[in-house]
Order: C-alpha cells, then sequence, then structure tokens
C-alpha cells in the first residue's frame, strides 16, 4: 500500500466511480423466481399502488446487487471478495427508474501476505429525479493471486 494507493491497484483514497442501470418491468418479473421474493409490492402493481406507491417495488436485494455490481466493474479482474456490506432503503425504486450510483473511496486499510489490501467505499443510489433510494457501505478485500490457478483456498 503507498500513501494513497494499494500497492499494484490504481485507487486512491477520495477516488470515486459511477455506474446506472434502467430498471425495466422484465427485471421485477424474473427477481420473484430469481429470489424467492413474491410479495404482493413487488409483482401486483395494483396492490402496490393501493399501499401509495406509484407502480410495483424492486426488491431491496436487487437494488443493492446493482449497487455492488459497480464495484466489481471498478475492479475489473483484480482478485477481489466484497468481504462486507451494509445498505439502507431509502426510498421504493420502481418499473423505469434510472439508477445512478456513485462510490466513494473512504479507507484504505494495509496489506497483508494473502491480500494486497482492504477498501471501503461509501456509495449513493439515486434515481432519474435525484432522489436518494439507497445509502450502502462495502469492504473489499483484494487478494493476492496464488501461484497456482486455482481459487484461493480460504477467504480473508
Amino acid at each position: 500500500m503507498t500513501e494513497d494507493g494499494i500497492r499494484g491497484l490504481d485507487i486512491c483514497l477520495g477516488e470515486t466511480f459511477k455506474s446506472s442501470r434502467t430498471v425495466g418491468e422484465a427485471l421485477l418479473d424474473v427477481a420473484g423466481g430469481l429470489i424467492g421474493g413474491t410479495h404482493p409490492v413487488h409483482v401486483d402493481a395494483n396492490y402496490a399502488r393501493r399501499l401509495g406507491l406509484r407502480d410495483r417495488a424492486l426488491h431491496g436485494g436487487l437494488t443493492t446487487a446493482i449497487m455492488l455490481a459497480g464495484i466489481g466493474q471498478r475492479f475489473g479482474h483484480a482478485p477481489i471478495v466484497i468481504a462486507e456490506h451494509s445498505c439502507r432503503f431509502r426510498a421504493p425504486v420502481h418499473p423505469g427508474d434510472i439508477l445512478r450510483v456513485c462510490w466513494r473511496v473512504t479507507q484504505l486499510k494495509p496489506a497483508s501476505e494473502s491480500k494486497r489490501g482492504t477498501v471501503v467505499v461509501e456509495g449513493d443510489c439515486t434515481n432519474q429525479a435525484d432522489v436518494l433510494v439507497a445509502q450502502a457501505q462495502a469492504t473489499v478485500v483484494l487478494l493476492v493471486p496464488a501461484p497456482s490457478s486455482g481459487p484461493p483456498s480460504s477467504l480473508p
């Protein structure tokens, strides 16, 4: 780890990186079967409207997954593990919403023998109307590739 980055990886304290995704009807349709979430608020627009929502709501787990995908995109093919993640949902996400995620590097932690370092990021997810829909934090462990071509024998 250097003063402003992690050894062998171009990342610095304070860096931001962004991603976006449009939430389509198909994503909500597939989500129920994918994660077993068949609550009417996710599958029945009329039910959701009776609760005061504008339409069906995306499962929170998928909002989280959309956010985390930006971390994977930032690190590309580097061997990483998202060791910890927490998310607070602030507003519902509906079909047609465009989710914009911005992550900020808030901590860089020293390396050990089994890893190049740890990066802590905090992220905000807003929709097309700039409404904050979720806030999250993640701890990303950057692994040192093992001499063999197999996966690491254990996670930190």
